[in-house]
């Protein structure tokens, strides 16, 4: 969802034009039954296409990271360069499941706060980030009831769908910047000659005071990691 992004993007406006984006199912765009990193990539060139702002670089973080490396793999004369945050092109085991189930289980029509909807959610898990990260995605009707912006019954059922590899027969070979947070397992040692035989340009750095949220951990060393891979040309 785009409203994770407003404030590194804001920054980065500053000197590039930037474009934040809802997925399909996510936030303020379209919902659809189908869901797969093919469909999602296909998105984004359909919005490059749309745009006019071919080459352009791609910035992705976890599911957004998979989504801008398949779109980089598939259509490389699209993608000039391509940032990926705390994410590798491998198949990851299911850790998300959890979070599917409480979410689930919430009846909103039955609630009349946000309030009672953050509570209900702290009932299901123990961690005031994610609760919080979640409650963005709770908004209203003119009638005053409750909903999920996202597609909860598609991306539910569609969970598998994103744990897995993404597909690539030819390496991207444009400039590309992998970043980690220290604090997060997502991008582990073992990981890089995998990554490499895919983007074999490609850099990584390791922004130690971050765990997976690396542009909620460490803003500023996001931005600047960010700002000095786009500045070098070549």
């Amino acid at each position: 969802m785009l409203d994770n992004w407003q404030t590194f993007a804001r920054h980065l406006a500053e000197e590039y034009r930037v474009y934040t984006l809802d997925l399909r199912n996510h936030g303020r765009s379209p919902h659809d039954p189908v869901f797969d990193y093919p469909t999602l990539a296909g998105d984004i060139v359909e919005f490059i296409h749309d745009q006019q702002i071919d080459p352009a670089t791609l910035l992705g973080h976890s599911l957004g990271g998979k989504i801008a490396m398949q779109t980089a793999l598939t259509r490389p004369e699209l993608v000039d360069r391509l940032i990926v945050i705390d994410i590798a092109p491998r198949a990851y085991p299911s850790g998300h499941d959890a979070i599917i189930e409480a979410l689930l289980r919430i009846d909103l029509s039955g609630m009349s706060s946000r309030t009672q909807i953050e509570n209900a959610l702290r009932v299901k898990l123990d961690d005031t980030g994610v609760v919080r990260f979640l409650m963005k995605n709770v908004a209203r009707h003119e009638d005053g009831t409750f909903f999920w912006r996202m597609n909860l019954p598609v991306l539910a059922a569609s969970y598998r769908n994103t744990t897995s590899s993404i597909d690539g027969h030819t390496p991207f070979t444009h400039p590309t910047l992998f970043v980690r947070g220290g604090r997060s397992k997502y991008i582990q040692n073992e990981d890089w000659p995998d990554i490499l035989d895919l983007f074999p340009a490609a850099e990584l750095r390791t922004i130690e005071n971050a765990g997976h949220w690396v542009h909620a951990d460490a803003l500023e060393e996001l931005l600047k990691v960010t700002r000095e891979f786009l500045n070098v040309r070549g």
